[in-house]
């Protein structure tokens, strides 16, 4: 209906703008930068909480307030997951050297936490698979946002790169979970 398509248009206009001062506040970006980084996670936010819901109705926009609808994007979306994948891109690109290969490390030390994420991590191709036979990019989408909440704690208090020194082990996670969102990202389009 005119009332759905104004809702959103309405909710894109305003994500636009949310994301659009989000990007430039403290950013060297050019504003054409900005605009386009803006435009792809506003659409992106949207699209992403469309396929996590897995709603096959109708979808209800509020007309009143949209930034709180906008915030559940930032929190539990899209750009959590973006927010995750570009979090372990720039840990990757902090250590500045080619990663080594997992057969080269002899010692590491595995916690509840890491099993767990690289748990979540090898059931990624499963997930796949399961979400394309029932036709349900929900079970992707929720997958990746289990990573993004696992791996945003996990790098906090199990630190990759500390004191001019580099975790092998934690390095290699970190590289995982930076292809595995990146991956999962682009097959939700």
């Amino acid at each position: 209906s005119r009332d759905s398509v104004a809702s959103v248009t309405d909710l894109l206009a305003e994500s636009v703008r949310h994301y659009r001062a989000k990007t430039a506040n403290g950013s060297d970006m050019s504003a054409a930068e900005v605009e386009q980084a803006a435009q792809q996670l506003a659409v992106g936010a949207v699209f992403f909480n469309d396929l996590k819901k897995d709603m096959k109705g109708t979808v209800p926009i509020p007309q009143e307030d949209l930034a709180p609808v906008i915030a559940e994007f930032e929190k539990s979306g899209g750009p959590y997951v973006v927010y995750s994948a570009v979090r372990a891109r720039s840990i990757l690109r902090r250590y500045g050297k080619a990663l080594p290969k997992a057969a080269d490390i002899t010692s590491f030390s595995i916690d509840a936490q890491e099993a767990l994420l690289l748990l979540r991590l090898f059931e990624f191709p499963e997930k796949v698979a399961k979400a394309a036979a029932e036709d349900n990019p929900s079970i992707l989408v929720r997958h990746l946002l289990g990573i993004a909440s696992l791996y945003n704690p996990y790098y906090t208090v199990a630190p990759v790169l500390q004191g001019g020194r580099a975790n092998e082990f934690r390095l290699l996670i970190t590289k995982a979970v930076e292809l595995t969102l990146t991956d999962g990202l682009s097959l939700c389009h």
